[in-house]
This record gives structure tokens, sequence and C-alpha cells, in this order.
């Protein structure tokens, strides 16, 4: 029984079209055959031949072949050396040799064919395991399933896999056509049933999950909304800390030290929910934790460690910033319970001085808008479309990469202890590495393809330069009265150097 694919390349992975003929799924797949010129072709990929059938090409061999019977096929961006047939009659046909040749492990997800592991995304669903060997896989490709109807409905299975659908008459490619076909060996129909595939040759077995579809996007864009207008409303405070720090106004200091005392717990509940999102989204496996770049660059283990680091170092600047919000309100005389005024007296007491309200509200400025602009990131509806959420991640990315310039500036020239410095060091490197690894580099690896090491630099360099661009940028200021950092004014320096 033929099984066939449909798949037009492209860099990393083939899109796919299919059409029916005598009962069968039929695709092709887009080949060259020849290195140049070479000749592009459509191949049938038949799941259930081991042989490959590839025709020879007159007049357009590699120029280094020389040869008839041999030449270069290239499939999804790889390059093999196949034998050629003298029959041109026929679409050329890529059987399981070629690809298992092209790739120990091998697969089908969301109608795109990948010659390497599935990514994370593709393996989320219920699934199961059957083994078997090259030519006893039974991956069928037919137009219905096979089985036995009982009370209108008919269990098929896959190995380890079990499902049961109704036995009626569905749309399929177009025209209406039977789910269920009665025999007595029940058949699970791959493309029917809409599943996930993996091939191991290695460990002889085939994997299948169950594709998870989005159902409901309204509680991402109600948290979008949410964040965008928490953040809308923080851009008035954020100025007049700006302008107090350049111009080191304490009287404005004080006022501002009293407005986020007062809004604190609405920055606590902003900065919870924001948290809260991501930690949810983690554990359900959104697909923005899945960018099949990342998976490419890092290798879907350590990149599943870095999705679990950055969930807990953002529950880590949440409790960081409940702490100093803390801080402000007993500074400025709210009522606290006992226990909470006597663990955090030490850090109060420091709070006296202008250089160190300074440093507060400048750090929670810093983790507020950083957790929150994650979290714009982390909520764009899959449904919006993959383009889009590339674009929401690159302008975020970029954003947070200069909100960390500025601030981690700022708080480096207002102490000269090594304590803080080092925290502050090491909050920027966070951010900037999450901002290149997670936010810029799909976008870029997106436009560059699979040339991982040069998006990977490009994306480190952006994520960089925006950082010392906006430091740069926020580097006048006059002194404040009790800082332990000797500061000169940035407008002499230049003068200076001119």
């Amino acid at each position: 029984m033929l099984l066939w694919w449909l798949a037009w390349i492209e860099v990393a992975q083939s899109p796919i079209n299919s059409r029916t003929f005598e009962g069968q799924v039929v695709a092709s797949t887009l080949i060259q055959i020849g290195a140049f010129p070479g000749q592009v072709s459509q191949a049938v990929v038949d799941f259930s031949a081991w042989t490959s059938s590839i025709p020879r090409v007159a007049r357009r061999w590699s120029p280094h072949i020389q040869t008839a019977d041999a030449d270069m096929l290239y499939l999804n961006g790889r390059a093999f050396w196949v034998n050629t047939s003298n029959s041109s009659a026929g679409p050329a046909v890529v059987g399981m040799d070629l690809l298992t040749h092209a790739s120990s492990v091998w697969g089908v997800c969301d109608g795109r064919l990948y010659l390497s592991r599935l990514p994370r995304h593709c393996r989320r669903g219920a699934g199961g395991v059957r083994r078997c060997g090259h030519d006893s896989c039974g991956i069928n490709w037919n137009i219905s399933h096979g089985g036995r109807c009982s009370e209108g409905y008919a269990p098929v299975t896959f190995g380890t896999y079990a499902m049961s659908v109704p036995c009626e008459a569905t749309d399929f490619l177009g025209e209406p056509r039977p789910l269920v076909v009665e025999r007595v060996q029940g058949e699970l129909s791959m493309v029917r049933a809409g599943l996930q595939f993996e091939f191991n040759a290695d460990l002889g077995e085939v994997r299948v999950w169950e594709r998870v579809r989005v159902t409901d996007d309204t509680m991402s864009l109600v948290a979008m909304s949410f964040f965008a207008m928490s953040l809308a409303a923080w851009l008035s405070w954020t100025r007049g800390l700006n302008a107090a720090v350049t111009h080191g106004t304490l009287a404005a200091l004080d006022d501002l030290w009293d407005r986020l005392a007062r809004s604190a717990m609405f920055v606590g509940d902003c900065m919870w929910l924001a948290a809260g999102v991501k930690t949810y989204q983690f554990a359900v496996d959104a697909v923005v934790f899945m960018p099949e770049c990342l998976d490419r660059l890092l290798g879907h283990h350590l990149a599943l460690l870095y999705c679990v680091w950055y969930v807990g170092v953002v529950l880590m600047t949440t409790l960081s910033t409940f702490y100093l919000l803390l801080v402000t309100m007993s500074h400025c005389g709210h009522t606290l319970p006992a226990c909470v005024v006597r663990a955090i007296r030490p850090a109060v007491r420091q709070c006296d001085s202008p250089a160190h309200r300074v440093c507060v509200l400048v750090a929670v400025r810093w983790m507020f808008e950083t957790v929150l602009l994650s979290a714009l990131h982390i909520m764009t509806p899959t449904t919006i479309g993959y383009d889009f959420q590339l674009a929401v991640g690159l302008t975020t990315g970029v954003v947070m990469a200069a909100v960390a310039g500025r601030d981690a500036f700022i708080l480096m020239r207002e102490s000269r202890a090594t304590g803080p410095r080092l925290l502050v060091v090491g909050g920027l490197l966070s951010v900037l590495v999450h901002v290149a690894t997670f936010m810029v580099y799909p976008s870029v690896a997106g436009v560059l393809g699979d040339v991982n090491r040069v998006a990977a630099t490009i994306s480190v360099t952006i994520s960089a330069e925006v950082a010392a661009a906006s430091a740069l940028f926020h580097s006048r200021a006059k002194p404040l009265p009790g800082s332990d950092s000797p500061r000169v004014d940035a407008s002499r320096t230049r003068k200076g150097l001119f």
C-alpha cells in the first residue's frame, strides 16, 4: 500500500499540499537533481517503499559527475549521492532508504516534513509509540480509517496510542469521505487523524502525537491589553524619575518615593499577574516557549532547561520587587505586619539616604517594566500569526534591552559597593541573554534561515548595542547628596575631550 506525502521545500522543513488518488493521499516534494544547473522536479514520498527511484535527467548532470547512473540529489536543503535509473517515465520516488540516509530521525508535523527530530511544539499532545522495523511500521496514509463500527464508533490504535472515531462521512480535501471503512483489522490513518509522527531508525520505533490547537485567545488578548495599559499608566512616573535623576532634584525624588509607596499594591498586583501568566503558559506548554530556531541552536534539552531557568528568574524578580515595595511602604509610614517590619528594618534605615532611595526607585522600575514587557511577548496569541509573534518579540526585546541599559547604568553609578554592582551586572547579563536568544534571535533566524552562528551573533550584537546606546543617552546627571560614588558631569567631560 502506497503512503505518500506532498511537500514544498523550505530551508529547514517542507510545507505540504495534498490531493487524493485511488484512495490514497498523493503528494510530491520539490527536489533538485544535479548540482548545477540541475533540474527541479516533484518527487513522490512513499513511506511504504524501501527503495527510492530517481530518474536520469539528460544533459543536466552535475559538471563533476562522470558516470551516467549517479548524481547529486537535493532534498530539504541537504545533498545526497544517489543512483539514477534508466527509465525517465513517471515521477521520482523518495523511499524510506533515502529518508533514513538523510537522517536517522525524521518526521512530519503541522503539514511539514522534517529531516531531524521534531521540534518541541510538535511533541506536546497525547500520543503513543509503536516498535517496528523499516518495512513494518504501518504508517497508513489512507483517506479513511479502517475498523469495525459499534454503536456509531470504531476503535483504532497505533501501538500504544488509541482513539475512537465516529463512523460517518466528513469533508476531506474538499470532498465528503467516509471517516471509517469497515475492515476486520483496524488501521489508523495518520493524515485523517491529523497526527504528528516521528520515525527513529536507531531505536526502531514510530512515535505519534495529537495536534494541540488553540481554541480561544480571549485570555491572551485581555492579558495583553491589561499589561499594555499598565505600562502606559507607568510612563508618567518613569518620565518623572528620569528628570529627577538627571537633575538631582531631591523634592521630586521625595514625591516619587511617596507615590510609589501609595501605589505599591497596584504595582505588586501587576507583577504577580505577569509572573503568574508566564508560569501558566510554561506549564501548559505554550508554543511561544518553543521556538524551533532555539531548539536548533541549543538543542531540545538545553532549550527546555533555559525555559525553566527563565520562569525561575521571573519569579525571583517578582519576589525581589515585593521586598522593595515593602521597604518603600515601611519607610513612608504605611502600616505593615510587625514580623515584616522587623525583617526589613535594616533596609528601611538605609533609605534615609537619597542615593539609596534612587537605587530602590530605579530597581523597581527596571524589574516592573522588564517583567511586564516579557509578559506582553509571552501572551501574544498564536492565532494572530507567526510573523506577528516575531514582530512583537523583536519590538519588546529591543525595548527591554534599552530599559536594562538605562537602569543598569544608573544603578552602577549610584553605588560603589561590590555586592550591589555584581547583582546589577548579573541582572543586565540575564536580560540581554534572554532578549538576544528568546526575542531577537527568532526574528533574525527567520530571515537568515538556518545560519545559526550568524543569526546568533547578530542578535547578541543588536541587544548589546541597544543597551549601550540607552546607557549613553542617560549618562548626564548631577550628583545626589549621600551618594557613595564620585560622579563627573558628562557634559564637562565631553567638552574637555573635544
